[in-house]
């Protein structure tokens, strides 16, 4: 997601994603990237430094993923290897994957949506689908065929410009509806049947009314969002029946950026930032022990601008 205040030609969104098990699940996964935490490599958008790495045309990472939902820190049951990643959307208007312990984005796909307006937010549900924010609609794209990108809603009003994310209506439920939040103060709204349901607005927060997100769930039916607020920003979990903050923890020493994207990921929460047309950097930030490295990854060597994860991601990293 990018501040409404600028303007850029592209934007882009953003997802970790991860796993070498998943690599048939892509019909153009040619190959994978050949370097992994603390090793430097080039792609599109130029040279990565501390750390992360490039490559092209894969799934990338090298983390295979595998076990129980809730026990070891595998994926959900009826989940494909694939499913389980997160996924990266570029300015540069490709997907990539995103491999959090070793550092290590992937060149996926460009999709090949003909929308009017400019990229803003993705989101990935369970059946490998990328929801696309194109300022003023969300598009979708299947990442197995890597083709026929279709829009799906068409937005107005105060969610013309979205974070969005799925979370599953249950502990290990394969229903996941489709949340989003309106960046010009429009609050927290669900997808139903292809129209805009609002829900609430934040209001029991006063860090946080007002204020507008990047959103990211879990398939524990859990969903959180990254504010950017000042002068530090904020992740809270959000009650998806109301719209009201469930918790509010601030990344001291972390400024809000101009373009943003946020995802779940094996019991930790990754946060893209970037200021003006700089590359993105990510912070990594740990709920259980209430740690934050700002230094996670520098510069991932392009920009993201959104981040999606299905309910599919393990709920602890595996070992």
């Amino acid at each position: 997601m990018r501040a409404a205040a600028l303007s850029l030609v592209v934007l882009a969104t953003c997802v970790a994603c991860s796993a070498t098990t998943a690599r048939n699940a892509f019909t153009s996964a040619a190959s994978t990237s050949t370097s992994g935490a603390g090793a430097s490599g080039s792609g599109a958008g130029g040279a990565p430094s501390n750390g992360s790495s490039t490559g092209s045309n894969g799934e990338g990472g090298g983390l295979g993923i595998g076990g129980s939902f809730a026990g070891a820190g595998g994926g959900a049951p009826s989940c494909s290897s694939a499913a389980e990643l997160v996924y990266v959307f570029g300015t540069d208007n490709n997907i990539y994957s995103f491999n959090p312990p070793t550092k290590t984005f992937t060149k996926i796909v460009q999709p090949d949506c003909n929308a009017d307006g400019m990229p803003n937010s993705m989101a990935i549900d369970r059946n490998l689908v990328a929801w696309l924010n194109y300022i003023g609609g969300i598009y979708t794209f299947d990442l197995k065929t890597q083709t026929g990108c279709t829009q799906a809603v068409t937005l107005t009003h105060k969610f013309n410009q979205i974070g969005m994310g799925f979370s599953s209506n249950t502990v290990n439920g394969t229903a996941e509806p489709l949340f989003i939040d309106g960046t010009s103060g429009g609050g927290l709204a669900q997808i139903v049947n292809s129209s805009v349901v609002t829900i609430g607005d934040f209001s029991n927060d006063s860090n946080l009314t007002g204020q507008s997100c990047e959103l990211t769930g879990t398939g524990d039916a859990k969903l959180f969002g990254y504010f950017t607020t000042s002068p530090y920003v904020r992740v809270a979990e959000i009650d998806k029946t109301d719209g009201s903050i469930l918790s509010d923890f601030e990344l001291s020493g972390v400024a809000p950026p101009d373009a943003w994207a946020f995802s779940f990921w094996g019991g930790d929460f990754y946060l893209y930032a970037a200021t003006g047309s700089n590359d993105s950097s990510v912070i990594h930030y740990s709920p259980a022990t209430k740690t934050v490295d700002a230094n996670y990854i520098t510069d991932v060597g392009f920009q993201i601008i959104g981040a999606g994860v299905s309910t599919c991601a393990p709920l602890v990293a595996p070992q």
